[in-house]
């Protein structure tokens, strides 16, 4: 059979091939000019590897995920598919988001209009970011709760695994965990890394604050 694309595996005994305008993985180590044989079927209009084990696949216009054994973690029936972090992934349907599991289990349902990964150590130690109906909230996914605070205005680009929000019209700073390691309380505030530091103003009055959240005190030169 001629191939219409060929694309390396990051297995090496295997290939990610195109025939005739459907992909499959192919397995080199059993495969021979006579007979191909198939640990992913040639039967998806899409594939896209993730990671050493689970590939993301399209079939009938629709996305899913199936491991390196074609064993279906996600079933084909969403818009999109994203990974997020570790076994999180972002789908979409209708319109709307939602996150599931490697296993399918639904971590936040599909009723969302926007969610954002905003946080994500090594660990799967995650914030999301959640819109519905126009506000915005934050979910701790290593707790599987929402932070117990009102519905955040805005954030910045987090730095060093530190957050910028907006509460209430005053900004605070969330840690990995959610926690407020900078109150809500300040007018603006700035992070800047290698040294960790947080520049915040209120009520016109700036100062910095060093990576244990308190003001650093300059010292004094030698006269």
């Amino acid at each position: 059979q001629k191939m219409d694309y060929i694309e390396a595996d990051n297995n090496p005994t295997r290939l990610l091939v195109g025939i005739e305008g459907k992909l499959g993985v192919l397995d080199l180590l059993n495969s021979s000019f006579d007979e191909l044989m198939w640990v992913i079927p040639l039967e998806y209009e899409w594939i896209s590897q993730l990671n050493q084990v689970d590939y993301v696949v399209k079939k009938n216009g629709k996305y899913g995920l199936v491991d390196e054994m074609n064993q279906q973690l996600i079933a084909c029936n969403y818009d999109e598919i994203n990974w997020f972090s570790m076994d999180f992934y972002r789908v979409k349907q209708n319109n709307n988001y939602g996150i599931l599991n490697r296993n399918q289990q639904v971590v936040l349902p599909v009723e969302f209009d926007s969610i954002q990964k905003l946080i994500s150590t090594a660990s799967d130690h995650s914030l999301f970011f959640c819109k519905r109906d126009g506000m915005w909230k934050i979910y701790n996914s290593s707790t599987s709760t929402w932070l117990s605070v009102d519905p955040i205005q805005a954030y910045q680009k987090q730095v060093m695994y530190h957050l910028p929000v907006q509460l209430n019209g005053k900004w605070g700073v969330l840690d990995v965990s959610g926690n407020f390691v900078i109150p809500a309380e300040y007018d603006s505030i700035e992070i800047t890394d290698f040294p960790l530091e947080f520049t915040v103003t209120k009520n016109k009055t700036t100062q910095v604050l060093g990576k244990d959240y308190q003001p650093i005190v300059k010292k004094k030169g030698k006269k």
